[in-house]
């Protein structure tokens, strides 16, 4: 009986302490958004955490899901970019558009322009990589990381040496 009640006791701490540090997590992601949407001049954003590694913004209610379990950051921005723009996402000129403000985004978190950029690039060169051709509804993560390139030409292929993932579209910039 004593040992059942301390399992009960043992596991009631493990979950409340799950829970704290998901609304801790929450909170840090949602300051991040109010801080961007703060600098840009926009509306705020609700934050909500979702498993996963990957985002989605609600246009009608401005409740943007993160995912927590990948670049988050960088997530967050893109999700941001969403609000942001006031798109809603499913086609690919709504991903390039939410890609650019998520260049913003990163400023305005305090990245500089070549960061901010070099960091999109990356992001959207590694997704490639990581999901092939099993790209999200809407995105073409190349073409998408070649515009970024167009929009800021002075900016160089931020790719490591070696790396031929999406070569021909960066190429084609």
């Amino acid at each position: 009986m004593a040992a059942a009640r301390l399992g009960l006791v043992t596991l009631a701490l493990v979950l409340t302490g799950c829970a704290s540090m998901r609304t801790s997590e929450q909170t840090r992601w949602q300051a991040l958004a109010d801080e961007a949407t703060t600098r840009l001049g926009a509306p705020p954003a609700h934050v909500t955490l979702v498993s996963g590694s990957l985002g989605r913004y609600h246009c009608e209610t401005r409740v943007l899901q993160l995912g927590a379990d990948g670049d988050t950051r960088w997530l967050l921005a893109h999700e941001l970019g969403h609000h942001l723009s006031r798109s809603c996402g499913g086609t690919l000129d709504s991903e390039m558009t939410a890609n650019a403000w998520a260049v913003r985004v990163l400023q305005a978190w305090g990245d500089t322009e070549a960061v901010a950029v070099r960091t999109t690039v990356r992001h959207l060169v590694y997704l490639k990589r990581l999901r092939g051709d099993r790209q999200a509804i809407g995105h073409n993560y190349c073409a998408e990381a070649a515009d970024i390139l167009r929009r800021y030409p002075e900016r160089g292929d931020p790719r490591n040496p070696g790396d031929e993932t999406c070569s021909a579209e960066l190429a084609g910039r």
